[in-house]
């Protein structure tokens, strides 16, 4: 998740950068199948459809091929591998049902669980099918895709349907803020008091250490050559967990008078955080809430 957000610099006279495309909220690493146009889900996230259980690995891998082909029928985006802290997790588990079946063939139940990334249960979807020996034995995707296709409907639901996991407030998120790079030593020190008191009046938790379950936010700078009196001035806010995955960022792109930090950065510092603290604020109250004690 990006956000592009002014330095709000009246004084200075800031031109407000364009604002970079939104990426794909699910990028997995296996191309996404299906319409172009995505069903709105309630969180952003896709669903990663992992092994199925109680078959063979090459009839596993069959399996989740079919789902992710029901899915994208369904405007569901999925994929085998990849996720953003949004995604959900499928799991299949098959079963020999009883049933009517063609001589030699066995009527076979696949239930599709769907979870958070918690592990906790949303729902689920279950098919069947009667599926002779050489089928199974052959492990075709097309030929399994009713397995698929009977549960896809009821997952798809599940996508769209409000999640049941509460959203942090901001009191409840513990903030480690780090020193800024590419501002030397001063602009490092002035961007990060700044950045913490931003966020402290906005009702967040700033620490001064990265606690247990606490998220990071680092901040880089690049200034640019001075040409027309003026100098360009990048800054990029990156969110992470507290094992380094990240979570979002946030960029900010103007231009400054040429001797604006001939004083030092106090004062542009203060706007920069100002400025950067509402989106940053945003983009983690969108975060669901995590067990206590998580890291990522």
């Amino acid at each position: 998740m990006r956000f592009c957000s002014p330095i709000i610099a009246a004084a200075l006279a800031m031109m407000v950068a364009a604002c970079q495309p939104v990426p794909r909220p699910f990028m997995p690493e296996e191309g996404i199948k299906g319409p172009k146009t995505l069903a709105p889900l309630v969180d952003g996230g896709g669903i990663v459809v992992l092994a199925v259980d109680n078959v063979p690995p090459p009839v596993s891998e069959a399996l989740r091929r079919a789902m992710i082909d029901a899915l994208a029928e369904q405007n569901i985006p999925a994929a085998a591998s990849g996720s953003n802290v949004l995604s959900r997790f499928l799991t299949g588990t098959a079963r020999t049902a009883p049933g009517p079946s063609a001589a030699g063939a066995k009527t076979v139940e696949v239930t599709w669980d769907l979870a958070d990334r918690a592990g906790r249960k949303l729902g689920a979807g279950t098919a069947r099918m009667s599926v002779p020996p050489e089928m199974w034995a052959t492990a075709s995707h097309k030929a399994l895709a009713p397995l698929a296709d009977g549960a896809a409907p009821a997952i798809a639901a599940l996508m769209q349907e409000p999640p049941e996991t509460r959203v942090l407030q901001p009191s409840e998120i513990p903030l480690h803020v780090w020193p800024v790079a590419g501002a030397g030593r001063d602009g490092a020190l002035a961007l990060r008091l700044a950045m913490e008191a931003a966020l402290g009046r906005r009702g967040f938790s700033v620490t001064e250490t990265l606690s247990d379950n606490g998220l990071v936010i680092a901040g880089s700078v690049a200034l640019g050559a001075v040409a027309g009196g003026k100098r360009p001035i990048a800054i990029e806010w990156t969110v992470l967990d507290g094992g380094g995955k990240e979570l979002g960022k946030l960029d900010q792109k103007n231009a400054i008078p040429a001797d604006a930090l001939k004083e030092g950065w106090g004062p542009l510092a203060y706007l920069i955080a100002e400025s950067a603290a509402g989106g940053v604020g945003a983009l983690l109250t969108r975060l669901p809430a995590r067990p206590a004690g998580a890291g990522s």
